[in-house]
């Protein structure tokens, strides 16, 4: 297998709370759902992944140390910063696509505005405005993923980085959360 021929890891995880991928793309029912080009599965970018860990690492950092180590393994620390130094460091680590281990279940959802006009129209919110449900798709409770980590060389802290990661994993997962909405509590995930 790719991951153990690269010294990577790969972490399995459950969905916990409904997970949502792609709603900003354009679709027939208003909300966007992404599909993996190849094998018809939903997922998560491998790029998605690696920012939503990059953005909840950045947070907890407090240590010069930390900000090597956290370089070292995502690259520049922002996009301002990769701006102004005209870099190109990309990290040490890849992200694969996360990917079900099988078809996942996956379920209606509906999200309602009701003042969908306030936010159109900039009218002034009230009781009479019609709230308008929005159904969508999402994949279901209990999903089996897979998340896999590939060092691009073998370097001195390889194993460190990939400790350092798979340590903050099952926090980022159950806090943070991946995809899209989690301030609405979606994709939260446990390590299996």
């Amino acid at each position: 297998m790719l991951s153990e021929q690269r010294n990577g890891r790969i972490i399995y995880v459950r969905t916990l709370t409904p997970f949502i991928t792609g709603v900003g793309l354009p679709h027939p029912i208003e909300v966007g759902f992404l599909w993996h080009y190849t094998l018809g599965v939903p997922f998560l970018p491998g790029s998605s992944l690696k920012g939503a860990i990059r953005d909840y690492i950045i947070d907890l950092m407090d240590d010069d140390n930390e900000k090597k180590q956290i370089k070292r393994i995502f690259g520049s620390l922002s996009k301002e910063e990769n701006q102004k130094t005209l870099s190109n460091e990309v990290g040490s680590m890849i992200f694969l696509d996360m990917l079900p281990t099988k078809f996942p279940r996956l379920k209606g959802e509906i999200i309602t505005p009701h003042y969908s006009q306030y936010y159109l129209e900039k009218e002034a919110p009230g009781d009479w405005m019609k709230p308008i449900p929005i159904p969508f798709l999402a994949v279901d409770v209990e999903q089996e993923f897979q998340i896999v980590l590939l060092p691009k060389r073998n370097y001195t802290e390889m194993d460190e980085d990939l400790n350092f990661i798979n340590s903050l994993l099952p926090g980022i997962l159950k806090i943070h959360g991946l995809g899209a909405k989690t301030a609405l509590g979606y994709g939260r995930f446990k390590v299996i």
